[in-house]
């Protein structure tokens, strides 16, 4: 299963471990097979700057923000209509609801240093003794060491 590693302000990450926002949205979610699993790391003045808790977010759904709010929004998300006009900005910019499900509070707030960018995959070609040689370059995953402006493919950690 794919992993992402997301910030999420900390009133909003309070909603999540409440049970009241099932629901987050953002311009931009993954492009790959669903589901995935989401970490989140609590931000905000008043956040705990760690990793806090996980979620699977099976199904993503696009809204066209410039057609309206959809009236269920702004509950399932705890954020106002207002609000998510501000955020879909002045052209009123596509907005996808990523559903939130079997969510797991850590006992013990993780580190960001614990995830790493997940392994790439190149294609490199060498000189050697005057002939090319062809072939595929593994690198390993970085660890993470700043929290991402939004979201960012990590490697899944194994519990």
């Amino acid at each position: 299963m794919k992993a992402i590693l997301m910030s999420i302000k900390s009133q909003h990450n309070r909603n999540i471990e409440a049970g009241k926002k099932t629901s987050e949205l953002r311009k931009r979610v993954p492009k790959c097979e669903y589901p995935i699993k989401v970490y989140t790391y609590e931000s905000g003045y008043d956040g705990r700057h760690k990793v806090v808790n996980e979620w699977i977010c099976k199904d993503v759904t696009e809204w066209r923000i410039c057609m309206g709010v959809p009236a269920h929004l702004p509950k399932v998300a705890c954020v106002s209509t207002a609000e998510i006009h501000r955020y879909s900005g002045k052209n009123y910019d596509d907005i996808s609801e990523m559903k939130i499900s079997n969510l797991k509070l850590y006992d013990e707030p993780r580190e960001l240093s614990e995830f790493r960018t997940p392994e790439t995959r190149s294609y490199e070609v060498k000189r050697v003794n005057g002939y090319l040689i062809f072939g595929d370059v593994y690198r390993g995953g970085n660890v993470i060491t700043r929290p991402p402006q939004s979201w960012c493919y990590v490697e899944e950690i194994e519990d």
